[in-house]
Order: structure tokens, then sequence, then C-alpha cells
């Protein structure tokens, strides 16, 4: 399968990753993913927490999921959030979204 085309088979692992940018110091971070299909929520995460690394300008968030056998083909919405919560300002979240497709 060609992966720049966005296309993957059913039991595929599709994975994922975002590079996160002024985040503020002492921050908690924590990132969830939500496939949509035809507007609709397929599959909702539980948001996790990202580590951070020590003296590092961005942050890093990746992560995976295996495509079920039950999900029919066709266009899917993936989406990444990331929210940020500190004890100085308010609570405070970006997305990002890719389209895929599920074939045969």
């Amino acid at each position: 399968r060609d992966t720049a085309l966005r296309q993957f088979a059913r039991g595929s692992v599709l994975r994922y990753g975002a590079e996160i940018y002024r985040s503020q110091s002492g921050a908690e971070l924590s990132g969830q993913m939500k496939i949509f299909r035809d507007g609709k929520v397929h599959f909702e995460g539980k948001p996790t927490p990202i580590a951070r690394t020590a003296g590092s300008a961005s942050v890093q968030y990746v992560g995976g999921i295996t495509l079920g056998a039950d999900m029919p083909p066709g266009e899917y919405v993936l989406q990444l959030i990331v929210s940020e919560t500190s004890a100085k300002n308010k609570p405070r979240s970006t997305s990002q979204f890719v389209e895929f497709e599920i074939i045969g």
C-alpha cells in the first residue's frame, strides 16, 4: 500500500505524530486521538499525558492504532488534540487533522 496516498487496509497499524512548540514551561500536556467517519466519532482515545524531554525546545506526541476489521472501507479523518494545563494560565488546546482512506 502507498502510505503517501493515505490508503490503508483494515488491520493495518496507523502511526501518527506531532511536534509541539511554545508550550509553557511547567505546564502539563495531554494528547488525545479521535477518528471520524461521515462527521461522527468512530473511535475516541482517552487523553494521555505527554512526557517532556529536558532541555528540548519542542515536545513530541506520537502513537498508533490498529485499524479494526469492523471499519468499513471509505473516507476517515484522524484528529490529534493537545491540551495544556498550567497553574498560572487558563487551559488551552489545539488540534490538527488528516484525512485517510480504508480500502478493501
